[in-house]
């Protein structure tokens, strides 16, 4: 896994995903891709092959960060209704554990097995009922990228066969690393994808909602391209950003996410998913 890569990839993820699921599920449009979340990565997908994946909370106890209370929702309450409609478009579009809600911080930092067992349950559960299996994807990016060996074993037992991060060691101090040490995440970040005792980890490029303009994103992307070794790229965002009611809207969220997608795809990076990605390099 640490030989270079021949061929160009690009991964679009986001994460925190509950919202758009609540509103469909209020709404009840004729598809998915009419509410406006899901179109646009649909267009994205049409435009210039992005793969994506959405790490998904179980629930939205809280609404805080928004301007106005959103109420309870829950996994259980979306309906299947649309079923066929995600299957149909798995082979673009999936959906990944996250954590169980977004408050409190770290959660799974020093969480028990029997904790993270519950949560992954409860959300792949849902996904099933609703979404259908070719949905799940294989690797899922967890809440802070904070979990301890106990809590990765019990992923992987689900399913998962790699995890998403920052692995940031640009301050002496790694952040959304997994635990890993300074040195691995410098690794990483020349590398892109590790194998660590048994658990393969990778690395995302680029947050996108840490600047609030396409032109801000581009710039990082160019530059990220013009050092990029290996020919995979995974860039990422928060769904609470698209919001008008969220505190710190982004309001060229999705010029943005296009603006990237773009770049990667005339840059001749093509939509992949990891696991499609490391069969095309063995």
């Amino acid at each position: 896994m640490e030989q270079g890569i021949k061929q160009k990839g690009y991964r679009l993820s986001s994460d925190d995903n509950i919202v758009f699921l609540q509103e469909i599920a209020k709404n009840r449009p004729r598809s998915l891709f009419e509410h406006p979340y899901l179109a646009l990565y649909k267009r994205v997908h049409e435009d210039f092959g992005a793969k994506v994946v959405l790490n998904l909370f179980y629930d939205n106890s809280t609404s805080k960060g928004f301007l106005k209370d959103r109420g309870y929702f829950d996994l259980s309450q979306m309906p299947d209704i649309y079923k066929k409609e995600w299957e149909e478009n798995a082979d673009w579009l999936k959906l990944s554990f996250h954590a169980l809600r977004e408050f409190p911080e770290f959660p799974y930092k020093s969480a028990k097995k029997e904790k993270v067992l519950s949560d992954v349950k409860k959300v792949h559960g849902e996904i099933l009922r609703f979404a259908g299996e070719r949905s799940l994807s294989s690797f899922a990016t967890v809440h802070y990228g904070e979990i301890g060996q106990e809590g990765l074993d019990v992923l992987q037992s689900a399913g998962y066969s790699g995890f998403c991060g920052y692995f940031d060691a640009e301050n002496g101090a790694p952040s959304v690393a997994y635990g890993k040490s300074e040195a691995f995440c410098r690794k990483i970040g020349q590398e892109k994808i590790l194998k660590d005792g048994g658990t393969v980890f990778a690395k995302i490029d680029l947050c996108m909602n840490l600047a609030k303009t396409a032109s801000e994103n581009r710039e990082k992307l160019e530059k990220l391209m013009q050092k990029e070794r290996f020919g995979f790229f995974h860039i990422m965002i928060h769904e609470q950003y698209f919001y008008r009611d969220y505190a710190a809207y982004i309001e060229e969220y999705g010029e943005i996410v296009s603006a990237c997608c773009r770049m990667l795809f005339e840059g001749g990076y093509h939509g992949a998913f990891y696991d499609e990605f490391l069969r095309r390099t063995d």
